[in-house]
């Protein structure tokens, strides 16, 4: 795990969501959260303009925060209006 954590390429960026999502259905919120985080700085880092890959993960960001970080709705009420803006100019559903 650590060796990835190091890797800067956008090809890890579905690995992060993947164990983001399943630290988080582990009940182990802060592994997750930052998998979630690590995966959406190296989306912004690594691919330039909007991309499927960080609304994805940004996404699961959001969701994780409104539901088990109660106190930091206001951060993920920025993250999910930025995700719909990017989604919307993607054109996703």
């Amino acid at each position: 795990m650590e060796a990835m954590e190091k890797v800067e390429q956008k090809e890890v960026i579905p690995i992060f969501k993947n164990f983001g999502i399943c630290y988080q259905k582990s009940g182990h919120f802060v592994q997750s959260r930052r998998m979630f985080e690590r995966g959406s700085g190296v989306a912004d880092d690594t691919i330039e303009g909007n991309h499927k890959w960080k609304v994805w993960i940004k996404t699961y960001l959001a969701l994780l925060l409104y539901k088990e970080y109660p106190d930091e709705v206001s951060t993920a009420d920025e993250i999910a209006k930025e995700v719909l803006q990017m989604g919307k100019e993607l054109g996703l559903p």
